[in-house]
């Protein structure tokens, strides 16, 4: 028993639904971020708090592998 699958009848709602999540990813990005705003007296968009938080994290990460780094190197450390 053969199944005949007809992409053109597919493939155009996941294309449409693709675009949607899309856009609508485009627009929270580019939408005024209210707590943050808030909080620092300014406006901000939530596309720059996300950028704001990954560059504190990764620097927070750069920090601890530079301790972990020189720790291993100079033995430098807390523990007994």
């Amino acid at each position: 028993m053969q199944t005949t699958i007809h992409l053109g009848q597919v493939q155009p709602s996941a294309i449409s639904q693709m675009e949607t999540a899309a856009k609508n990813i485009k627009l929270w990005w580019q939408a005024k971020s209210d707590s943050f705003s808030l909080l620092a007296g300014e406006e901000f968009t939530h596309g720059q708090v996300v950028l704001a938080n990954t560059c504190f994290l990764l620097g927070l990460v750069a920090i601890m592998g530079a301790v972990a780094i020189l720790n291993h190197l100079f033995g430098i450390g807390g523990a007994a």
